[in-house]
């Protein structure tokens, strides 16, 4: 059994904290993640020993939770260490200029701490005013002495989270949080760009631009890591997924229409965009390519090869490099720094300058923002794919293996999937009731089905990645990893709930992560099907912002759903509809006003037989008779 640990134990607002973040919480109430912790004087104190196991849920990987209804304070608590925490890596990170990434913001009225474990010893970081932070150890001891050396956030941790609510998240609800004195950006877009070499120790997963969760592009992200994900694991002769795993691909070119169209937008875009530097769009469209061919060496746009391939990739690379500028805040702004850089220079060499420079950015960028690019230049210079159906799995495999090598990096894989001038049909193999083996289509899954499949390979691209960092100079190694999972009931049925911890815990150990690795599962969740796979020392109730002591000490663990619901959290009034409870409640009123008509009578029995619950039907009957 492994002695390392590590695990968040609690978060505390403070007096100052601004009433936005603030929302339900109260000041100085510590809302700890685990019963067996608690404040006194303020440092946490253990009160008694763990009743769960310090491997319960395997060597390197702790679960707990928090639960409530809408509206009782669960994300609010959330989102308050995350600032805490982006608010901690601005201290090390802030003053960094990254080419390639979202420059940290800092946030406005905060003031809290939370607390964390290692190994036993007990970390606080406190933001006690708008600019004073302190991050302690175990004796007291500042670890903010030294803000030169970012491996100090090491002794931190790296937290991924991952919520597919459409509502969350939006940057335009946190703007008012923006601290002009440190960063005139907004903190909470900064941490959805991951392209800083996971040194700011905090992601959000999916990614959205202005707050809106592009569903075609997140689609096609997703599906490139899942793809990844089980060409790794096929590389390694493992698997990550219990059910499924690939089968072959399925390639045909996209017609010239579709491609036209996309350059034909391009058009538009550089309209915006692009209008002062010149209206000679097919002129731009040669220099982009000329640009590409200068800095990424690799697309030899020069060379003999088929020809139609050819002008479809080169038409969608033009597209991609517009579309990239235009729609990516990030990029937009870097490209009309470039411009105002250039002002100076005669129409001719102010262009060539403005496009060499964004280009050279984005050749730079190793995000997903980039990922088509790449997969289209690689294309450019190998061909490494055809018009062709059933492109088996091991043939898929042999062709990406020639050139990258021996490489297993997810990253390196994604690049040499097929580029986005195929029209892509992904089949997944699996084993039948039967025992046969059968072949399924990717986008013939269930919503539910895909829903697992996306969030699984977008948490696990991020692990390995992390996984794969080695601890060098000027290298942050992260090697304590808290995930945190919101609404993880959106799209799954009870039974994909029931199996969902099982799952997620399964997925990891298939992953083979090094021993080193210490994982810390927070899942916020309404449903009370997923708590029957947690202690309840290992769950915060939530009630209108307080923490909430059950009144049944009964443990949710192994506890049956209906148990669950009779806590009298998950509902306040009782285990019916709200329609059938007013209706069964009409009933007992009509019954108990003395003598009854014929046709109440008959109406009631008519109620009566549709009820489900036995005990209620019976004294209905008895009401009745």
């Amino acid at each position: 059994m492994s002695n390392r640990s590590f695990k968040i134990l609690g978060v505390r607002p403070m007096e100052g904290c601004s009433k936005p973040i603030l929302k339900n919480l109260t000041e100085g109430k510590p809302y700890m993640f685990y019963h067996n912790y608690t404040l006194n004087s303020g440092k946490v104190v253990q009160t008694h020993e763990r009743n769960v196991p310090k491997d319960f849920y395997g060597n390197n990987i702790s679960i707990h939770a928090i639960v409530g209804k809408n509206g009782c304070g669960k994300s609010t608590i959330v989102e308050f260490l995350f600032r805490l925490i982006n608010n901690l890596a601005f201290q090390f990170l802030g003053s960094q200029k990254h080419t390639v990434a979202d420059p940290l913001g800092y946030v406005k009225g905060l003031a809290g701490e939370f607390f964390y474990e290692i190994d036993g010893e007990c970390f606080i970081v406190r933001q006690s005013d708008h600019n004073t932070i302190d991050w302690l150890d175990g004796d007291g001891i500042s670890l903010l002495n030294n803000k030169e050396d970012k491996s100090e956030l090491m002794n931190l941790f790296y937290t991924l989270v991952v919520n597919y609510s459409h509502y969350a998240y939006d940057v335009n609800n946190y703007k008012r949080e923006i601290f002009n004195k440190y960063s005139k950006s907004c903190w909470i877009q900064s941490i959805f760009h991951k392209n800083d070499g996971y040194e700011t120790p905090i992601v959000l997963n999916p990614y959205r631009e202005n707050g809106d969760i592009e569903i075609n592009r997140e689609n096609d992200l997703a599906t490139a890591r899942l793809i990844s994900l089980f060409i790794k694991t096929e590389i390694e002769e493992t698997s990550f997924h219990e059910k499924y795993s690939l089968a072959a691909f399925n390639l045909t070119l996209k017609n010239e229409k579709y491609i036209n169209e996309k350059y034909n937008l391009a058009s538009k875009y550089w309209s915006v965009i692009g209008i002062d530097l010149s209206d000679d769009f097919e002129s731009v469209s040669g220099k982009i390519l000329e640009m590409w061919s200068k800095i990424a060496i690799y697309a030899a746009m020069d060379v003999e090869k088929d020809e139609y391939s050819m002008k479809l990739s080169k038409k969608y690379l033009v597209y991609k490099t517009i579309s990239i500028i235009y729609k990516y805040t990030i990029i937009r702004e870097y490209y009309y720094q470039l411009i105002k850089k250039n002002e100076s220079l005669n129409k001719d060499e102010k262009i060539e300058k403005v496009l060499y420079g964004i280009i050279e950015r984005l050749n730079s960028d190793s995000s997903h923002i980039t990922l088509k690019l790449r997969q289209t230049l690689w294309f450019i210079e190998f061909q490494h794919y055809r018009e062709e159906s059933n492109l088996l799995i091991d043939e898929l495999v042999s062709r990406i293996k020639k050139h990258t090598g021996e490489n297993k990096n997810l990253d390196t894989i994604m690049n040499f999937l097929p580029p986005p001038i195929f029209d892509t049909i992904i089949k997944l193999k699996y084993k039948t009731e039967k025992k046969r083996t059968a072949r399924i289509e990717l986008t013939e899954l269930s919503s539910g089905e895909r829903q697992q499949l996306y969030s699984r390979s977008s948490l696990l691209y991020h692990l390995i990645n992390l996984d794969s960092i080695e601890a060098q100079q000027g290298r942050i190694k992260y090697n304590n990893i808290e995930i945190i999972l919101e609404e993880i009931e959106l799209y799954y049925h009870p039974e994909y709930q029931r199996s969902y911890i099982q799952s997620l815990i399964d997925s990891i150990n298939l992953l083979q992560l090094k021993s080193d690795i210490y994982i810390d599962i927070c899942i916020i969740t309404h449903s009370p099907i997923v708590l029957s796979d947690i202690p309840l020392e290992n769950i915060l109730f939530l009630d209108e912002g307080e923490p909430k002591v059950l009144e049944s000490k009964k443990n949710t663990f192994g506890s049956n759903f209906y148990d669950l619901l009779k806590y009298n959290f998950f509902l306040t009034e009782n285990a019916f509809g709200e329609f059938a409870s007013k209706k069964i409640k009409l009933l007992i009123t009509e019954l108990n006003n003395g003598e009854v008509d014929k046709k109440t009578q008959e109406q009631a029995k008519e109620v009566i037989a549709l009820i489900g619950d036995d005990l209620v039907a019976k004294v209905l009957t008895q009401y009745l008779d």
